[in-house]
């Protein structure tokens, strides 16, 4: 739920310390360019659903993709251990493969395993029976750092979800509010370009709260990280 954020910085919102987005454009225009991995390079045909098996990875070895086939750094799990689908392109009327728990009740996890990541980006869909999509983001030590929620406009259609972190993000789980079958596309992850920007307004006194409110937000992220 984006309504809890401290403060505002352009189209992004200052949660703890680290910036959420809403559109890809103001996240590549903050972070800069990350690596990319959109599933198009495995074996699942448009139309056609293929279920890999987890953990899904640039070792993966499965019907749904060959070693190679994805980009390292990370890797894709479900909550139960149910698998993971990869669905080809216009199988629920997305424009390009997408990927996430087999069964519903699950929740998909991105675990990132190449080190230092601080930004991350997705296009997450609610799946079948809509409803919201839950992100969890967890620190460096494990710990929840915080949960965004998203509202995709229909079933099927994604929405865009990015954050810009001033610690390291050690893995994000993906959730479909009304066990809806959440999948995902276009994954970008890495370090950020800068620093993640803090908009500490010049509102005398009252001003003065929310920049120190701002500042012990960031130092209580950045100690969780670390």
């Amino acid at each position: 739920d984006r309504g809890t954020s401290a403060s505002t910085v352009g189209s992004a919102d200052v949660r703890g310390g680290a910036l959420t987005f809403a559109d890809r454009a103001s996240f590549n225009s903050a972070v800069g360019t990350l690596p990319l991995e959109d599933f198009e390079g495995g074996a699942t045909a448009a139309g056609a659903v293929n279920t890999c098996t987890e953990p899904v990875s640039s070792a993966s070895n499965d019907p749904c993709f060959a070693p190679g086939d994805l980009i390292a750094g990370f890797q894709i799990t479900s909550s139960g251990g149910g698998g993971v689908v990869a669905l080809g392109d216009g199988l629920i009327g997305q424009p390009s493969t997408v990927i996430g728990a087999n069964i519903f009740a699950d929740f998909t996890t991105v675990t990132f395993t190449g080190g230092n990541v601080t930004a991350v980006g997705l296009d997450a869909f609610s799946g079948s029976g809509g409803g919201n999509v839950d992100i969890r983001v967890f620190d460096s030590g494990g710990a929840l750092a915080d949960t965004i929620t998203l509202a995709p406009s229909a079933d099927n259609v994604s929405e865009f979800f990015g954050i810009f972190a001033p610690g390291p993000i050690s893995r994000i789980e993906i959730e479909g509010t009304s066990t809806s079958g959440e999948l995902f596309d276009n994954l970008a992850f890495g370090t950020g370009a800068q620093e993640p920007p803090v908009s500490v307004p010049a509102l005398g006194l009252a001003g003065t709260f929310l920049g120190t409110a701002l500042l012990l937000l960031i130092a209580g992220f950045a100690l969780r990280s670390r």
